[in-house]
């Protein structure tokens, strides 16, 4: 009995690592035209969070000449980014950035709360619009912290609007109650220029949105608290969608 349990081990140990190795060798970067693996030599490789609750992670690879999938451990990464000879992966969770650091021999950077006081609020441009005209909405970000802030403006407005800014929209009437307006915009862009913008202590960022890029407007009312006329509103909900560097 105690000779068939070791057999038994072994023979498990054994296919465990010719499983291992055969993922090893699979590992890598892939040409999408040929589908081949590239042997190209990666001059640096970073992987580093997207969020501070560490579930999304960009790969930066150097000297990926031409468009490739990332393969790591049986999953598949297409490229979402690029610029010249540098290629940017998205990868989820950080069990799978974990093992792409791991390929590449560098560390998997996490995100921690910094927690900066931060006061963010949209400002209508004036209480009514008309239907055919725009419907603008000041954004306004204040640092309440006593340290200066730094967060990224750009990168995702090369396109029909800003995608850095992100809403969702409900109209209500005396018949409707919260109805989901669809989102009619274009969300199609090309990336764009960014950098970052530091915001010191008591100091207020401001910006303009026309929110008529992601929602028609197309049904005229008054807002719930008229004394007349038929209550009818939409209400705007902002999805955040910026950072802050720790």
């Amino acid at each position: 009995m105690k000779l068939f349990s070791k057999y038994f081990i072994f023979i498990a140990l054994f296919v465990a690592i010719v499983l291992q190795s055969r993922a090893a060798e699979t590992n890598g970067i892939y040409y999408v035209s040929s589908g081949e693996k590239a042997d190209a030599k990666i001059f640096q490789a970073h992987i580093y969070s997207e969020n501070n609750a560490n579930t999304d992670f960009s790969v930066r690879l150097e000297n990926v000449t031409n468009p490739a999938a990332l393969r790591i451990s049986g999953h598949e990464y297409s490229y979402s980014g690029w610029s010249g000879t540098t290629k940017w992966f998205r990868v989820h969770g950080q069990d799978e950035a974990e093992a792409v650091a791991k390929q590449f021999s560098v560390t998997c950077d996490l995100r921690s709360p910094p927690g900066y006081k931060l006061y963010a609020q949209f400002v209508p441009s004036k209480a009514e619009f008309d239907t055919n005209e725009p419907v603008t909405v000041k954004f306004q970000l204040k640092n309440m912290d006593d340290r200066t802030v730094i967060f990224q403006r750009g990168g995702q407005q090369r396109g029909y609007r800003d995608n850095q800014y992100g809403f969702r929209a409900q109209f209500s009437n005396q018949k409707i109650w919260r109805q989901a307006v669809p989102d009619i915009g274009n969300p199609i862009n090309f990336g764009g220029l960014f950098g970052d913008v530091p915001l010191n202590s008591g100091k207020v960022f401001e910006d303009q949105i026309d929110l008529k890029k992601w929602f028609a407007f197309d049904k005229p009312g008054r807002s719930p608290s008229s004394r007349s006329g038929t209550p009818a509103t939409t209400c705007v909900v902002p999805i955040c969608r910026w950072r802050c560097p720790n």
